[in-house]
């Protein structure tokens, strides 16, 4: 068997505290199947596919095992919805999840859908103290105590959003709208079922699984069957005696120790950006609160993280979520209410600069809460007092985390050129108390006038704050930004996960081939395709243009025209779709592009030769 940790690096980011004292270890153990899905693939080209997928190296199994695992992480940290009386059992981090291949790939049929797997073992160890895992779960209390978290997961990991839409996903707490298709481990949730459309008007989904179109046809578990597969597992934790030595190995991979004094929060380097064009109308919330225009759109969307590196929580408090009835923080400015989003916004949460002084603007924060315990140490709870947006705050070692889906996660770069830096200025004017309140003689936290404005010109007021030394000196994270070239975008770049990406609702690796191409606006459009003679499939998406911004839009698998495969110079094949339709004054309608992408990763890029009739 082959076993491989990802990733041992060790460093110290600040000042050491004083030994600490014994803490609580819990092994865990998860046995898994995980598999790349055939069914997009024709008939007459699996065998092919097969042998492509049969050659690749462990590594390629791993990263997908890792990617599977990560589908766990929603549930496990707000476990406390889930269960009465129990709390998180947070996944430890990817870097010391341990995996190792416990089979050989093979294809195989599993309900009624063609694989190639390979079965896996993850392992590793959660450290924490001995309070809270005893509050978060009562049956690890003592030595050799036992729970098991069942799942059920999809066995090809990649692309779940593109082929079982959200029926799966789990927007409870989150704007409508937040879901994007590359961070399904932020809302995987396996026990969401059907549900009829929301009848009210709360631009927040609360208490249900579903707000946004287009809306599931059936619950997560027949869906996988339906669309992929799925495997009935769990993760084992096992609590074990208290070991110093395995304790210090675990601590050494964790790269921070607590900022002594207080809350300490600090900006995470962003992994990547994901380059989208949208299109929005000059009365969306979007383009009065987050974009430099309306119209299309070009997009820089990113994951922001913030993680708390202090030995104090960073507590904020209770927060209205549903209307506009006063709130604690409200009377101090500090949360405003905004009426379009229809939830209280914190108004200066982080601004954006590039290369290196032009403002891109600033996001918003709407709920800051534990979303993903970091630090595996016996400082970082596994207790989650952060887990629901009416009452905010991060907790030491853990990080709350805005994916790159929800709405306004983004720079607007439609009129940004070139390459530079891209700096993110967490609590930029310290309003958030990166320390400890202080208080009155009342024992009430104080309050302060500051210098700072609402957008309605109001002035805001801080906790008095005692600060955790150099907590507001590590508040900027710069990274560096590349933007591609006009018509490119994510479908254009590498995969994320590089080359694990297979079928037709593949959304990485295209070429632009054509991006003006005319059709009558409204009516429908028939394209016969086919490749140059000698040249490997390819998948061909169909994408609507922009004529303000003359090129095509690099459309997504879920936001295409049309979208299929090209087989060969000897075969045609067959693109139906309705031609774009007039959006507003710059934008009449009437243009389409071409993007095209090998089918089976590995082969080269080639172009289609599509006439209409």
């Amino acid at each position: 068997m082959l076993s491989i940790v990802i990733g041992l690096a060790v460093f110290v980011l600040c000042n050491a505290t004083p030994p600490l004292p014994p803490g609580a270890l819990v092994d865990l153990q998860f046995n898994s199947t995980v598999g790349v899905l055939l069914d997009e693939i024709p008939n007459n080209l699996r065998q092919r596919a097969v042998d492509n997928i049969m050659a690749r190296p462990n590594s390629f199994w791993i990263e997908r095992a890792l990617t599977q695992t990560d589908l766990t992480a929603y549930r496990l940290a707000f476990r406390s919805f889930f269960y009465q009386n129990r709390g998180p059992l947070p996944l430890i981090p990817k870097d010391q999840r341990v995996v190792t291949l416990t089979s050989q790939p093979r294809r195989v049929t599993i309900q009624k859908h063609d694989l190639v797997i390979v079965d896996y073992l993850m392992s590793g160890i959660l450290l924490t103290d001995s309070a809270s895992l005893s509050t978060a779960e009562p049956a690890l209390d003592r030595n050799n105590g036992k729970w098991t978290e069942p799942f059920i997961l999809p066995i090809d990991p990649e692309q779940l959003v593109q082929r079982t839409g959200y029926a799966c996903m789990d927007e409870d707490q989150y704007p409508k709208g937040s879901i994007d298709p590359e961070s399904p481990d932020s809302f995987y949730d396996h026990t969401c079922k059907r549900e009829a459309p929301p009848s009210d008007s709360i631009p927040m989904c609360l208490g249900r699984c579903h707000c946004s179109p287009p809306y599931p046809t059936d619950s997560c578990k027949q869906t996988l069957f339906d669309k992929v597969g799925y495997i009935d597992t769990g993760i084992v934790f096992t609590r074990l005696a208290w070991n110093a030595a395995v304790a210090n190995r675990i601590r050494a991979l964790t790269p921070w120790t607590p900022v002594s004094g207080g809350a300490d929060v600090i900006p995470v380097p962003i992994p990547h950006f994901k380059f989208l064009y949208r299109y929005f109308d000059e009365s969306s919330c979007a383009r009065k609160e987050c974009l430099r225009g309306s119209g299309w759109r070009r997009l820089a969307m990113f994951d922001g993280q913030d993680l708390n590196i202090g030995e104090k929580p960073l507590d904020i408090g209770s927060v209205t979520l549903t209307g506009p009835t006063p709130t604690p923080l409200a009377f101090h400015n500090q949360y405003v209410w905004d009426p379009c989003h229809g939830h209280y916004h914190f108004e200066h949460f982080i601004s954006y600069t590039f290369n290196p002084s032009t403002p891109l603007g600033y996001k918003q924060g709407f709920c800051i809460e534990n979303v993903i315990r970091v630090a595996n140490t016996e400082w970082s709870p596994v207790t989650n007092r952060y887990s629901d947006c009416s009452y905010q705050g991060i907790s030491p070692g853990w990080s709350d985390i805005y994916n790159l889906g929800i709405p306004c996660q983004w720079i607007d770069i439609t009129d940004v050129p070139g390459s530079g830096d891209f700096s993110a200025h967490l609590n930029s004017e310290n309003l958030l108390c990166e320390g400890v309140a202080r208080l009155d003689a009342n024992g009430n936290v104080s309050w302060v006038t500051t210098d700072v404005l609402t957008r309605t010109g109001e002035p805001v007021e801080k906790v008095d704050c005692a600060e955790t030394p150099g907590a507001y000196d590590n508040n900027i994270e710069t990274t560096p930004l590349s933007v591609p070239a006009n018509g490119d975008g994510a479908i254009t770049l590498p995969c994320y996960h590089p080359d694990q990406q297979f079928g037709v609702s593949k959304d990485c690796e295209f070429t632009m081939r054509k991006s003006l191409q005319q059709c009558p606006v409204g009516y429908q459009v028939r394209l016969n395709c086919r490749l140059k003679s000698g040249t490997a499939p390819q998948v061909l998406r169909i994408c609507e243009s922009s004529l303000a911004l003359a090129t095509g839009t690099a459309c997504t698998y879920l936001e295409n025209l049309a979208n299929g495969i090209v087989l060969s110079a000897s075969t045609t094949t067959e693109f139906v779709f309705t031609c774009p339709v007039r959006r507003d004054a710059r934008e009449l309608g009437g243009f389409y592009s071409l993007y095209t992408s090998p089918l089976i990763p590995g082969d080269p890029t080639a172009n289609v030769e599509c006439t209409a009739v």
